[in-house]
């Protein structure tokens, strides 16, 4: 969008402001777009705390012209109506990663990995206020999705298509050879924010395809977590809240190693065990989780109240020491409101 100057002449940029993250909010968040605007020396403004209604239009467009253009793209915000009447209705411009209808709303590639879709794509779409992403479309392009894909690997791609097709998009508002189709009804459905309940496992519903595709959509934003009871035969224990990261379905190719054997006194049915009964594969140096069809792998856990993440041997260890381990087996069970 920056480089083809033949479709304009003055940019001007708004992004969330930088946000303070993690433990003790020692580390600092700087949205991509303001890095990029700053290095290229074009204005900035942010979003005010009080939100987007109170941010007021930088000055060159507080006067509707047909020449102004106001493009979206992954911004987070609703815009008022009071600023899209600024535009003309074909010069507000909102770039979505997904089919539209299909996936409207916040989070369309987390929903995608999450269904384990094999096609998405991008829409250009007019910004309406009837209703978030339901304006008219005027592009819009397939991308197969890369098996393994993670949200942060698919976002590149997904980005470098959006801009194209937005480029290629203004090329045709100028020439006055692009008209746009309103969108249709069939097929929509909503990609609502990503909750912490989505990362709540419920072990009785979601089998380890599905475990592992909402890990892959969705970690980078919200972990992955289980419960784990108090030790049986120790009445001071307490509950935990289990973080589980390094995860991988055990029967996707390639697996780390074969599935343990009696050999090595652990179980080697894959259909013998409850959902969310858990045990210790010494081979794999993994938790071996069994979902309700299939079992994922847990390479770490962060339990909560600690500080540290530890490998899924720290972890077994100490749960054996607290005396949680029956039979070679930890048993987790789905946190309240899971999904």
């Amino acid at each position: 969008m920056y480089t083809p100057v033949d479709v304009w002449n003055r940019i001007d940029v708004v992004t969330p402001p930088i946000q303070a993250y993690g433990k003790r909010k020692q580390n600092l968040y700087e949205p991509p777009l303001m890095k990029f605007a700053m290095s290229n020396s074009i204005e900035v403004t942010t979003v005010p705390e009080e939100g987007i209604r109170s941010w007021l239009l930088p000055q060159h467009y507080q006067t509707p012209s047909p020449t102004n253009i106001l493009l979206t793209a992954s911004f987070g915000h609703i815009l008022p109506s009071s600023h899209l009447q600024m535009f003309e209705s074909n010069r507000a411009l909102n770039v979505h990663p997904s089919l539209l209808p299909k996936y409207r709303g916040a989070s369309p590639i987390q929903y995608a990995l999450m269904n384990q879709d094999e096609i998405t794509g991008v829409s250009i779409q007019n910004l309406s206020d009837r209703g978030a992403d339901t304006g008219a479309l005027y592009k819009q392009q397939e991308f197969a999705i890369p098996p393994n894909s993670t949200f942060e690997t698919l976002l590149s791609p997904l980005a470098t298509l959006g801009g194209e097709l937005l480029v290629q998009t203004l090329e045709g508002l100028l020439a006055g050879t692009l008209e746009s189709i309103p969108q249709t009804e069939v097929g929509k459905s909503r990609a609502r924010k990503i909750s912490h309940e989505l990362g709540a496992l419920n072990w009785n519903k979601l089998n380890a395809s599905m475990v592992y595709a909402r890990y892959r959509a969705i970690s980078h934003q919200q972990s992955l977590h289980t419960f784990l009871p108090p030790a049986p035969l120790t009445p001071s224990s307490h509950s935990s809240d289990v973080i589980l990261t390094g995860l991988f379905d055990i029967s996707l190719p390639p697996a780390p190693v074969p599935f343990p054997t009696k050999s090595s006194q652990q179980p080697s049915s894959k259909t013998d065990l409850l959902p969310g009964q858990t045990f210790y594969s010494k081979a794999q140096n993994a938790l071996v989780v069994q979902t309700v069809s299939g079992q994922v792998l847990v390479g770490s856990v962060h339990v909560a109240k600690r500080s540290n993440r530890v490998d899924a041997r720290q972890a077994w260890l100490g749960w054996k020491d607290q005396g949680r381990i029956t039979d070679g087996f930890v048993q987790f069970v789905s946190p309240p409101g899971s999904e």
